[in-house]
């Protein structure tokens, strides 16, 4: 590639990175809502950003910049490749979750074998289960490998069966609702001692 490309691309995809960045600032700080053509939109840029970064290359900066600014480029373009890791598996786990509801709510979990125990566990009722279930198969960590399975959910093509595995496995990644009880680090002390 040239100087000039690898410029161009750098400057393109720190632009998107930017943008990219506020808006998930605004999300996660400021608790606005996202909607999904919202999410659609940053899947997209987060398309282009990655497109922009494969076609950064520093050796075409060797020789017309300094090593300060090389390594500066260098180091900003790794941050934009672990904020695209990151942003891809949480924009998706959103996307994917919005539309995993009436699925899990309506025909998998009605049908679910659910000890008592877990509905105890996590909130008492087959809504706050649900809703936990959700929030572990499309966190950031699990949405690529359910991906799949969450698609095929969504379109009423997986066996009960397979659905009680996969919740056998996610119960252990679900977050209790005790958890959320605790009203200060003292009575958490009281209640575990």
């Amino acid at each position: 590639m040239s100087l000039k490309t690898t410029v161009d691309n750098y400057k393109k995809a720190k632009a998107i990175y930017k943008a990219v960045d506020d808006q998930w600032y605004d999300m996660e700080q400021k608790g606005e809502n996202i909607t999904e053509f919202d999410i659609n939109q940053l899947l997209n840029r987060l398309k282009d950003l990655k497109r922009h970064i494969r076609y950064v290359e520093i050796a075409d900066l060797e020789g017309a910049h300094s090593q300060e600014t090389i390594d500066a480029v260098k180091h900003n373009t790794e941050l934009m490749q672990d904020a695209l890791y990151f942003w891809e598996r949480s924009f998706s786990g959103q996307k994917l979750a919005s539309d995993l509801q009436d699925a899990v709510f309506q025909k998998y979990l009605p049908d679910a074998n659910v000890p008592e125990k877990d509905l105890d566990t996590f909130g008492g009722n087959m809504k706050e289960l649900g809703k936990r279930f959700i929030a572990a198969i499309t966190h950031r960590d699990n949405v690529k490998e359910y991906e799949r399975a969450i698609k095929r959910m969504n379109l009423g093509t997986m066996s009960q069966r397979e659905f009680d595995k996969i919740y056998a496995v996610l119960k252990h990644k679900m977050i209790p609702a005790k958890k959320h009880k605790f009203q200060s680090r003292d009575d958490y002390k009281k209640e575990n001692g």
